[in-house]
């Protein structure tokens, strides 16, 4: 792997293993945080100096129109409110013909096309995720190489699973509890599960070929 080659950092262990199965033949580091905020800045302040770009790499919601589930963005800067913005310095080659745009945190689940176009009207971003402005702004204080990558799993007018946000644990690995209960309460939910991991699974396929395809230029070049 060369010292320019990008570490893959995913917030969930199912991202990260779904990356590293279509990333095998690369060397490329694939690793998990944990997701949120809590995730990100933990695993920031225990690997300070990485050696090499850290790209953050993962699924995301849809705050607009264009972009629909099985799209892939690469994030020119994470946005908050009062004008703050953190521009990554890492980005995909341009022959990848993937958008740049711009993306923003929530800690709850932005789960209604209002909430969404709101949030989109407000910010201006394009995405919405766990992690992304967390990790820009840890990476641009610690002087970090570092892009953003994401998958879109859920387009403007889809709606997430009540309380789906809660089936993981802290290192990003399926708390099976919170899943069980969530059937319990909702049966049909296996089904809509089964689909949300096949979609999840054919995006992050797409990412893995983008990155793939980012190598290979940079290695030509």
């Amino acid at each position: 792997m060369s010292d320019h080659d990008p570490i893959i950092l995913c917030p969930l262990e199912f991202e990260r293993k779904a990356l590293q199965r279509h990333l095998a033949g690369t060397d490329l580091r694939v690793l998990c945080c944990g997701p949120g905020k809590e995730g990100v800045t933990r695993w920031a302040g225990l690997n300070r100096h990485p050696g090499a770009p850290v790209v953050l790499a993962g699924l995301a919601g849809s705050l607009v129109e264009e972009l629909n589930t099985g799209d892939v963005v690469d994030l020119e800067a994470a946005v908050a409110p009062g004008n703050v913005r953190f521009e990554t310095n890492w980005r995909l080659p341009a022959s990848c013909g993937v958008p740049r745009v711009t993306g923003t945190n929530s800690t709850r689940l932005v789960n209604s096309r209002p909430a969404r176009r709101a949030l989109n009207s407000h910010l201006g971003s394009s995405i919405v995720d766990m992690e992304s402005l967390a990790f820009a702004e840890a990476a641009h204080q610690l002087g970090w190489t570092f892009g953003i990558l994401r998958g879109i799993s859920d387009g403007l007018d889809e709606t997430l699973p009540p309380g789906c946000d809660q089936w993981v644990d802290h290192r990003g690995r399926t708390a099976k509890k919170a899943v069980a209960a969530s059937i319990l309460r909702t049966p049909s939910l296996i089904g809509r599960m089964r689909v949300m991991k096949r979609t999840g699974e054919k995006v992050l396929e797409t990412v893995a070929k983008h990155i793939i395809s980012s190598l290979d230029s940079g290695r030509s070049s």
